[in-house]
Protein backbone atom coordinates (compact mmCIF):
# COMPACT_ATOMS: atom_id res chain seq x y z
CA UNK A 1 0.00 0.00 0.00
CA UNK A 2 1.48 3.34 -0.97
CA UNK A 3 2.10 5.80 1.53
CA UNK A 4 -0.26 8.94 0.51
CA UNK A 5 2.55 11.05 1.69
CA UNK A 6 5.40 9.65 -0.75
CA UNK A 7 5.96 12.92 -3.18
CA UNK A 8 6.27 10.21 -6.19
CA UNK A 9 2.25 9.31 -5.75
CA UNK A 10 0.44 11.23 -9.08
CA UNK A 11 -3.32 12.24 -7.31
CA UNK A 12 -5.68 10.18 -9.46
CA UNK A 13 -7.18 13.14 -10.37
CA UNK A 14 -4.17 14.66 -11.43
CA UNK A 15 -3.72 11.78 -13.51
CA UNK A 16 -6.73 11.32 -15.67
CA UNK A 17 -6.51 15.38 -15.94
CA UNK A 18 -5.62 15.13 -19.81
CA UNK A 19 -8.27 12.10 -20.73
CA UNK A 20 -11.17 13.93 -18.82
CA UNK A 21 -10.09 17.24 -20.95
CA UNK A 22 -10.32 15.05 -24.42
CA UNK A 23 -13.62 13.63 -23.23
CA UNK A 24 -15.17 16.91 -22.49
CA UNK A 25 -13.91 17.94 -25.76
CA UNK A 26 -15.62 15.20 -27.63
CA UNK A 27 -18.75 15.47 -25.70
CA UNK A 28 -18.90 19.21 -26.81
CA UNK A 29 -18.46 17.93 -30.69
CA UNK A 30 -21.31 16.05 -30.04
CA UNK A 31 -23.58 18.21 -28.48
CA UNK A 32 -22.40 20.51 -31.32
CA UNK A 33 -23.74 18.21 -34.02
CA UNK A 34 -27.13 17.67 -32.52
CA UNK A 35 -27.16 21.80 -32.65
CA UNK A 36 -27.05 21.52 -35.89
CA UNK A 37 -29.12 18.89 -36.81
CA UNK A 38 -31.72 20.94 -35.07
CA UNK A 39 -31.50 24.52 -36.73
CA UNK A 40 -31.29 22.44 -40.26
CA UNK A 41 -33.47 19.80 -40.54
CA UNK A 42 -36.31 20.55 -43.09
CA UNK A 43 -34.27 23.32 -44.68
CA UNK A 44 -32.76 23.08 -48.26
CA UNK A 45 -29.78 23.17 -49.59
CA UNK A 46 -28.63 22.76 -53.07
CA UNK A 47 -25.15 21.33 -53.88
CA UNK A 48 -23.40 21.53 -57.29
CA UNK A 49 -20.66 19.30 -57.72
CA UNK A 50 -18.12 19.08 -60.24
CA UNK A 51 -17.94 16.10 -62.48
CA UNK A 52 -14.09 15.65 -61.79
CA UNK A 53 -14.11 14.76 -58.55
CA UNK A 54 -16.05 11.20 -59.84
CA UNK A 55 -12.80 9.46 -60.18
CA UNK A 56 -11.39 10.52 -57.00
CA UNK A 57 -11.32 7.74 -54.25
CA UNK A 58 -12.61 9.97 -52.25
CA UNK A 59 -16.04 10.66 -54.17
CA UNK A 60 -17.93 7.67 -52.44
CA UNK A 61 -17.03 9.04 -49.19
CA UNK A 62 -18.37 12.18 -50.38
CA UNK A 63 -21.37 10.93 -51.68
CA UNK A 64 -22.56 9.17 -48.38
CA UNK A 65 -21.29 12.44 -46.17
CA UNK A 66 -24.50 13.59 -48.31
CA UNK A 67 -26.79 10.92 -47.75
CA UNK A 68 -26.35 11.68 -44.33
CA UNK A 69 -27.43 15.00 -44.58
CA UNK A 70 -30.25 13.55 -46.19
CA UNK A 71 -30.95 11.29 -43.04
CA UNK A 72 -30.22 13.92 -40.91
CA UNK A 73 -33.72 15.59 -42.40
CA UNK A 74 -32.21 18.21 -44.58
CA UNK A 75 -33.32 18.29 -48.16
CA UNK A 76 -30.87 18.35 -51.12
CA UNK A 77 -30.88 18.90 -54.91
CA UNK A 78 -28.43 17.96 -56.72
CA UNK A 79 -26.85 20.02 -59.73
CA UNK A 80 -23.72 17.54 -61.19
CA UNK A 81 -21.04 19.57 -63.52
CA UNK A 82 -20.39 18.21 -66.74
CA UNK A 83 -17.71 20.14 -67.93
CA UNK A 84 -14.76 17.39 -67.89
CA UNK A 85 -17.09 14.37 -68.91
CA UNK A 86 -18.22 16.61 -71.72
CA UNK A 87 -14.74 17.57 -73.34
CA UNK A 88 -13.76 13.61 -73.08
CA UNK A 89 -16.62 12.52 -74.89
CA UNK A 90 -16.11 15.70 -77.75
CA UNK A 91 -12.05 14.80 -77.31
CA UNK A 92 -13.23 11.37 -78.31
CA UNK A 93 -15.73 12.35 -81.43
CA UNK A 94 -13.26 14.13 -82.70
CA UNK A 95 -15.46 17.53 -82.29
CA UNK A 96 -13.92 21.23 -81.27
CA UNK A 97 -15.86 24.29 -79.65
CA UNK A 98 -14.92 27.27 -79.01
CA UNK A 99 -15.21 29.37 -75.18
CA UNK A 100 -16.15 32.72 -74.76
CA UNK A 101 -15.83 34.10 -71.22
CA UNK A 102 -15.74 30.66 -69.92
CA UNK A 103 -18.89 29.71 -71.46
CA UNK A 104 -18.99 26.74 -74.26
CA UNK A 105 -20.68 27.60 -78.16
CA UNK A 106 -22.28 24.78 -78.38
CA UNK A 107 -22.77 24.06 -82.89
CA UNK A 108 -25.22 21.13 -83.81
CA UNK A 109 -22.62 18.65 -84.03
CA UNK A 110 -21.48 19.06 -80.69
CA UNK A 111 -25.23 19.11 -78.80
CA UNK A 112 -25.83 14.91 -78.90
CA UNK A 113 -22.18 13.99 -77.80
CA UNK A 114 -22.91 16.82 -74.86
CA UNK A 115 -26.47 15.60 -73.75
CA UNK A 116 -24.84 12.20 -73.61
CA UNK A 117 -22.36 13.51 -71.18
CA UNK A 118 -24.32 15.12 -69.23
CA UNK A 119 -26.60 12.11 -69.05
CA UNK A 120 -23.60 10.14 -67.94
CA UNK A 121 -22.71 12.09 -65.34
CA UNK A 122 -26.35 12.88 -63.54
CA UNK A 123 -27.04 8.56 -63.88
CA UNK A 124 -23.84 8.29 -61.88
CA UNK A 125 -24.90 10.52 -58.91
CA UNK A 126 -27.77 8.49 -58.92
CA UNK A 127 -26.50 5.14 -58.66
CA UNK A 128 -24.57 6.72 -55.72
CA UNK A 129 -27.67 8.05 -54.08
CA UNK A 130 -29.19 4.56 -54.94
CA UNK A 131 -26.39 2.64 -53.13
CA UNK A 132 -26.81 4.12 -50.00
CA UNK A 133 -30.72 3.29 -50.23
CA UNK A 134 -32.07 7.00 -51.72
CA UNK A 135 -34.01 7.89 -54.36
CA UNK A 136 -32.09 10.21 -56.57
CA UNK A 137 -34.58 11.15 -59.52
CA UNK A 138 -33.69 13.15 -62.76
CA UNK A 139 -36.43 15.12 -64.60
CA UNK A 140 -36.57 17.92 -67.14
CA UNK A 141 -37.10 21.04 -64.78
CA UNK A 142 -35.36 23.40 -66.39
CA UNK A 143 -36.94 25.55 -69.28
CA UNK A 144 -34.32 27.22 -71.20
CA UNK A 145 -34.37 29.59 -74.20
CA UNK A 146 -31.38 30.42 -76.40
CA UNK A 147 -28.24 32.33 -74.94
CA UNK A 148 -28.32 33.81 -78.41
CA UNK A 149 -25.70 36.48 -80.29
CA UNK A 150 -23.66 38.28 -77.84
CA UNK A 151 -21.18 40.70 -78.69
CA UNK A 152 -20.94 39.20 -82.01
CA UNK A 153 -20.79 35.96 -80.78
CA UNK A 154 -23.61 33.03 -81.57
CA UNK A 155 -23.56 30.31 -78.86
CA UNK A 156 -25.81 28.51 -80.96
CA UNK A 157 -27.29 25.83 -78.51
CA UNK A 158 -25.89 27.33 -75.59
CA UNK A 159 -29.02 28.22 -73.37
CA UNK A 160 -29.69 29.53 -70.10
CA UNK A 161 -32.49 29.35 -67.91
CA UNK A 162 -35.93 30.61 -68.48
CA UNK A 163 -37.68 28.82 -65.81
CA UNK A 164 -38.01 26.22 -62.79
CA UNK A 165 -40.54 24.20 -62.06
CA UNK A 166 -40.04 24.24 -58.51
CA UNK A 167 -43.64 23.02 -58.02
CA UNK A 168 -42.10 19.45 -58.97
CA UNK A 169 -39.17 20.20 -56.90
CA UNK A 170 -41.09 20.87 -53.79
CA UNK A 171 -43.37 17.78 -54.42
CA UNK A 172 -40.15 15.54 -54.61
CA UNK A 173 -38.65 17.00 -51.89
CA UNK A 174 -41.95 16.26 -49.75
CA UNK A 175 -41.87 12.39 -51.08
CA UNK A 176 -38.02 12.22 -49.85
CA UNK A 177 -36.85 12.07 -53.17
CA UNK A 178 -33.57 13.90 -54.18
CA UNK A 179 -33.72 15.74 -57.42
CA UNK A 180 -30.66 15.35 -59.66
CA UNK A 181 -31.18 18.24 -62.29
CA UNK A 182 -29.99 16.82 -65.73
CA UNK A 183 -27.71 20.14 -67.67
CA UNK A 184 -29.77 20.17 -70.22
CA UNK A 185 -32.77 22.49 -70.62
CA UNK A 186 -35.61 22.64 -73.36
CA UNK A 187 -37.57 25.04 -74.81
CA UNK A 188 -41.57 25.19 -75.32
CA UNK A 189 -40.86 23.58 -78.83
CA UNK A 190 -38.41 20.92 -77.01
CA UNK A 191 -35.43 22.40 -78.45
CA UNK A 192 -32.25 21.48 -76.23
CA UNK A 193 -29.61 23.36 -74.85
CA UNK A 194 -26.53 23.17 -73.10
CA UNK A 195 -27.04 25.36 -69.68
CA UNK A 196 -23.81 26.31 -67.35
CA UNK A 197 -24.36 24.66 -64.16
CA UNK A 198 -23.87 27.02 -61.70
CA UNK A 199 -26.36 29.18 -63.56
CA UNK A 200 -28.92 26.24 -62.59
CA UNK A 201 -27.54 26.10 -59.29
CA UNK A 202 -28.50 29.90 -58.74
CA UNK A 203 -31.98 29.75 -60.64
CA UNK A 204 -33.20 27.12 -58.02
CA UNK A 205 -31.61 29.29 -55.28
CA UNK A 206 -34.06 32.36 -56.62
CA UNK A 207 -36.96 30.03 -57.33
CA UNK A 208 -36.86 28.13 -53.56
CA UNK A 209 -36.14 28.87 -50.27
CA UNK A 210 -32.68 28.00 -49.73
CA UNK A 211 -30.28 27.86 -46.35
CA UNK A 212 -27.22 26.91 -48.18
CA UNK A 213 -25.31 26.69 -51.79
CA UNK A 214 -22.54 24.48 -51.85
CA UNK A 215 -19.86 24.76 -55.00
CA UNK A 216 -17.96 21.43 -54.62
CA UNK A 217 -14.98 21.22 -56.81
CA UNK A 218 -11.10 20.16 -56.54
CA UNK A 219 -10.55 23.18 -55.00
CA UNK A 220 -11.28 24.60 -51.15
CA UNK A 221 -12.55 28.00 -51.59
CA UNK A 222 -10.41 31.00 -52.93
CA UNK A 223 -7.11 31.37 -52.55
CA UNK A 224 -5.48 34.75 -51.65
CA UNK A 225 -2.46 34.86 -53.27
CA UNK A 226 -1.55 38.04 -55.55
CA UNK A 227 -4.64 39.63 -54.16
CA UNK A 228 -4.72 42.34 -51.39
CA UNK A 229 -6.54 41.09 -48.54
CA UNK A 230 -9.68 42.88 -47.77
CA UNK A 231 -9.80 44.93 -44.59
CA UNK A 232 -11.70 42.56 -42.27
CA UNK A 233 -11.09 39.33 -44.01
CA UNK A 234 -9.64 36.05 -42.25
CA UNK A 235 -7.20 33.87 -44.09
CA UNK A 236 -7.00 30.30 -43.07
CA UNK A 237 -3.32 29.06 -42.56
CA UNK A 238 -3.01 27.71 -46.19
CA UNK A 239 -3.50 31.04 -47.40
CA UNK A 240 -7.54 30.57 -48.39
CA UNK A 241 -10.10 33.10 -47.41
CA UNK A 242 -12.75 32.12 -44.79
CA UNK A 243 -16.34 33.84 -44.25
CA UNK A 244 -15.63 36.45 -46.48
CA UNK A 245 -18.77 39.27 -46.30
CA UNK A 246 -20.38 40.47 -49.31
CA UNK A 247 -18.38 43.60 -49.21
CA UNK A 248 -14.90 41.65 -49.07
CA UNK A 249 -16.37 39.04 -52.44
CA UNK A 250 -16.73 42.70 -53.96
CA UNK A 251 -13.60 43.84 -52.97
CA UNK A 252 -11.69 40.91 -54.46
CA UNK A 253 -14.18 41.08 -57.32
CA UNK A 254 -12.70 44.73 -58.49
CA UNK A 255 -9.31 43.32 -57.99
CA UNK A 256 -10.26 40.71 -60.55
CA UNK A 257 -11.33 43.38 -63.01
CA UNK A 258 -8.38 45.68 -62.52
CA UNK A 259 -5.75 42.42 -63.17
CA UNK A 260 -7.30 39.21 -64.91
CA UNK A 261 -5.04 37.02 -64.21
CA UNK A 262 -5.37 37.14 -59.82
CA UNK A 263 -8.87 34.88 -60.30
CA UNK A 264 -9.76 31.65 -62.55
CA UNK A 265 -12.61 32.20 -64.17
CA UNK A 266 -14.55 29.43 -62.01
CA UNK A 267 -13.04 31.34 -58.82
CA UNK A 268 -15.06 34.15 -60.45
CA UNK A 269 -18.03 32.65 -61.39
CA UNK A 270 -18.16 31.45 -58.09
CA UNK A 271 -18.06 34.82 -56.22
CA UNK A 272 -20.31 36.52 -58.71
CA UNK A 273 -22.98 33.87 -57.70
CA UNK A 274 -22.46 33.87 -54.18
CA UNK A 275 -23.34 37.65 -54.55
CA UNK A 276 -26.17 37.26 -56.64
CA UNK A 277 -27.93 34.35 -54.83
CA UNK A 278 -27.64 36.07 -51.31
CA UNK A 279 -28.86 39.42 -52.12
CA UNK A 280 -32.09 40.23 -50.83
CA UNK A 281 -34.31 39.59 -48.08
CA UNK A 282 -34.98 36.11 -49.28
CA UNK A 283 -31.58 35.26 -50.33
CA UNK A 284 -29.44 32.72 -49.63
CA UNK A 285 -27.90 32.02 -45.76
CA UNK A 286 -24.69 31.27 -47.01
CA UNK A 287 -22.32 30.01 -49.88
CA UNK A 288 -19.82 27.23 -49.68
CA UNK A 289 -16.92 26.36 -51.59
CA UNK A 290 -15.28 23.57 -50.86
CA UNK A 291 -13.22 20.59 -52.13
CA UNK A 292 -14.27 16.72 -52.39
CA UNK A 293 -11.04 15.93 -52.45
CA UNK A 294 -11.06 16.24 -48.39
CA UNK A 295 -12.30 13.27 -46.43
CA UNK A 296 -15.48 14.80 -44.08
CA UNK A 297 -15.78 18.43 -45.79
CA UNK A 298 -18.68 18.69 -46.27
CA UNK A 299 -19.77 17.70 -43.12
CA UNK A 300 -17.42 20.02 -41.27
CA UNK A 301 -19.17 22.86 -42.98
CA UNK A 302 -22.54 21.35 -42.02
CA UNK A 303 -22.50 20.41 -38.60
CA UNK A 304 -19.41 21.96 -36.97
CA UNK A 305 -18.18 25.99 -36.67
CA UNK A 306 -14.87 25.13 -38.27
CA UNK A 307 -15.57 25.21 -41.58
CA UNK A 308 -14.14 27.87 -43.88
CA UNK A 309 -14.60 29.38 -47.22
CA UNK A 310 -18.26 30.54 -46.38
CA UNK A 311 -20.01 33.61 -48.14
CA UNK A 312 -21.17 36.00 -46.64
Amino acid sequence: MTNPKDMNQIPIESAYLPQRYADQTSVNAIREVFDYIRRFKGHLFILKIEDLLLSDPLFPALMKDLIRLHEAGIQVIMVPGARTTIQHHLDRAGITTQMENGIRITPDEALPHIKLAAMEVTECLISHLAAGGLNGIMGNWIKARALGVRNGVDFQHTGQVDKVRSDILLTLLKQEFIPVIYPIGHNTRGDAYNINSTHVACALCRDLSVSKLFFIGEKEGIQSTGLTVPEGAQLQPNGLFSNLDLDHVRTILNQHHENGALLSHLEREYLESALDVTSGDNGVKRVHIISGKREGTLLKEVFSSIGGGGVP
